[in-house]
């Protein structure tokens, strides 16, 4: 980094310190724009109406969000919009991060200032050894892919093929299904890796079609990609040859991609960290609250990491009494246990990722509705 740069950032954050009754400024670094737009909306919203619940105001000061886009992997800008929001807005916590690479970008500036950063989304392994002020509460590739490898298992899938997105999560997904399907007496047919930006499945499928797995583990980032993935399944007839489709998500979105697909994704299985139809109180506030101030809106995933990242920033806010104090803020939710609407969470003391419950769901017709309805949990997952 400049020295200049560093100088910034050091003095930016004793500014801040110095300053009474100032705002406590919140970074976003979101997809505002481009083909998930959808996700930095769901954020938005997210965050609106958890501080209309719970206030704006923490320890006497006030939450301000500044947003900036980010639609695509871009680690030189995750950088430079990370700086400049620490330097430039005074942003006494940076949250947000849609793709790993930004958030490793952004990692070392928040370290340099010593400002905490809090993990929307991004799901890269080892992510927050990238920084001691960085804490996640989205997932982990691993997290949602071994239940999913647990649970074809225990249900008599004996033979499965792989179909990743030729990416770091992509293979993270693939070696880490594998391994355990494996350990478990499972067998691999197929091991397809595609292009980030392939969107012709159709050969693919067909390959796989001749070798007759139990079923297709996909992953996909979602998008445009993965609508395309679903459908070829469909289309090429694997589905009606009895093969089945496991996801670990984004195929079938709750938010963006389900919607697309509608009744062509039902059957289709998913890994996740969210279950619409728990039925527990908290899960059923949150989706009243967000079906009163967003009647049109579909809730999913998206909304509930950013409802609980906000859970995280009111609680280290809280600690800190509004002062700029990066090793305070992040002891504060060391360890700390909460219930979400996804069900019980915990941020693990030591690596500061989230340990949670894990669902397999299933796309089903509930009424007029197409829902990924849960028919399995795992839980704690670490």
């Amino acid at each position: 980094m400049h020295p200049f740069l560093r100088g910034s950032i050091a003095a930016a954050s004793l500014w801040v310190a110095a300053v009474a009754h100032a705002d406590v400024v919140v970074g976003v670094i979101a997809p505002m724009t481009g083909q998930f737009a959808s996700t930095g909306r769901a954020w938005k919203e997210s965050i609106d109406l958890y501080t209309k619940l719970h206030g704006d105001t923490v320890a006497g000061e006030k939450l301000r969000f500044v947003y900036r886009d980010l639609p695509d992997p871009n680690p030189t800008k995750a950088r430079a919009l990370a700086q400049e929001l620490i330097v430039k807005e005074r942003a006494q916590v940076l949250g947000g991060f849609m793709y790993t690479p930004n958030a490793v970008a952004a990692a070392s500036v928040a370290t340099q200032g010593k400002v905490p950063l809090v993990v929307f989304n991004a799901a890269g392994a080892g992510l927050t050894e990238r920084s001691p002020y960085l804490v996640r509460v989205s997932y982990t590739q691993a997290q949602l892919t071994l239940p999913m490898a647990d649970y074809a298992a225990k249900n008599g899938f004996k033979r499965v093929a792989t179909l990743v997105s030729d990416y770091a999560s992509g293979l993270d997904a693939e070696r880490t299904f594998e391994e355990r399907f494996k350990s478990k007496g499972g067998e691999i047919t197929n091991r397809i890796r595609v292009p980030l930006d392939n969107f012709d499945f159709g050969p693919f499928m067909q390959t796989i079609k001749s070798a007759k797995p139990d079923a297709v583990l996909s992953f996909t980032p979602g998008g445009v990609v993965s609508i395309g993935l679903v459908k070829a399944f469909k289309d090429n007839g694997l589905e009606s040859q009895g093969i089945k489709l496991l996801t670990l998500g984004g195929e079938v979105d709750d938010t963006s991609t389900l919607p697309a697909l509608g009744k062509t994704a039902l059957g289709v299985y998913s890994s996740s960290f969210y279950n619409p139809t728990l039925e527990t109180p908290t899960n059923r506030e949150f989706r009243k609250a967000f079906e009163t101030a967003y009647p049109k809106t579909d809730i999913g995933v998206v909304h509930v990491q950013a409802w609980d990242a906000m859970k995280l920033i009111h609680r280290m806010v809280g600690a800190t009494g509004g002062k700029s104090d990066g090793d305070k803020a992040i002891a504060a939710v060391k360890g700390f246990e909460w219930e979400s609407p996804r069900g019980p969470v915990r941020i693990d003391p030591a690596t500061r990722d989230i340990q949670q419950r894990v669902y397999i769901r299933r796309v089903s017709e509930m009424g007029t509705a197409l829902v990924n309805r849960g028919i399995d949990q795992f839980e704690a997952v670490r």
